[in-house]
């Protein structure tokens, strides 16, 4: 069974090298430009994770926030009842 012509794939004579060149040249831009934005990706996210580790911290840090305002309400309280118990004054007997 011989090829012909149409059913084989090949480089005629005829085609430029500068064709060639520009083929390969546009194939390399494009394998820069991908590796280019994989790496970007990769920043993206590494930055993400670094921010959601500090989300988590912060978000412990806010449960802890609200719970010492509870707490210092309640002193406060506490203490305006105490001032004004002492600013009252002493029945003498």
């Amino acid at each position: 069974m011989t090829d012909t012509p149409m059913q084989s794939w090949h480089f005629d004579k005829n085609v430029p090298i500068a064709m060639l060149g520009g083929l390969f040249l546009q194939t390399a831009a494009v394998i820069w430009w991908a590796s280019a934005v994989n790496l970007r990706v990769e920043q993206a996210e590494r930055t993400i994770v670094a921010l959601e580790k500090k989300l988590e911290i912060v978000s412990l840090q806010a449960e802890r926030l609200v719970r010492v305002e509870t707490k210092m309400d309640g002193v406060s309280s506490a203490l305006s009842e105490v001032k004004e118990i002492l600013r009252r004054p002493v029945p003498r007997p």
